[in-house]
């Protein structure tokens, strides 16, 4: 009898961490910067089911991730909404959408946005989730050939800009 309450215990637990299977709240967006084009290549990992009700609550009525059709236009409009990019020079940069890809447990997004200038210089701000979420984490990792930088994001960040490595 011990023995079969303890399964049951253990299958319990188990179904409920499934449940919160990911207790952190985060977003990886990797950004490299083509220098033929002059364009930052973006692309964002998002957990499918955060994104889903993220989409759902922007437009205001059920978006399934699983219908392309619906997926891209809410997709790229929340995207051009929590992640802004701005030239060394200061001005707003627009994101041209890519598509996504969609897995068991997340969603890739795809996106490119010309840099003019490059990455030094270039103001970020990346808020996804963050409307959900206030202890959202949003990674930005920027490329450029041997140039690394990781930036992040919490609720309140605002704008960050690339800086030159020391």
């Amino acid at each position: 009898m011990v023995f079969r309450l303890s399964r049951l215990v253990a299958l319990f637990l188990g179904l409920t961490a499934a449940a919160h299977a990911h207790a952190l709240k985060l977003s990886v967006t990797e950004a490299t910067y083509n220098r033929d084009s002059g364009r930052l290549e973006l692309a964002v990992r998002l957990f499918a089911d955060d994104l889903e009700e993220a989409l759902t609550k922007d437009s205001g009525r059920r978006v399934p991730i699983d219908k392309p059709e619906l997926l891209a236009p809410a997709a790229s409009a929340y995207l051009r909404k929590h992640l802004k990019v701005r030239s060394a020079g200061g001005e707003v940069q627009s994101l041209s959408w890519s598509g996504a890809e969609v897995t068991a447990t997340h969603v890739w997004l795809y996106a490119e946005v010309p840099l003019p200038g490059g990455l030094v210089g270039a103001t970020f701000s990346v808020t996804f989730m963050q409307e959900l979420f206030s202890d959202q984490l949003n990674s930005l990792q920027l490329r450029d050939g041997e140039f690394k930088q990781n930036l992040i994001f919490v609720d309140g960040t605002g704008e960050v800009t690339v800086r030159p490595k020391r």
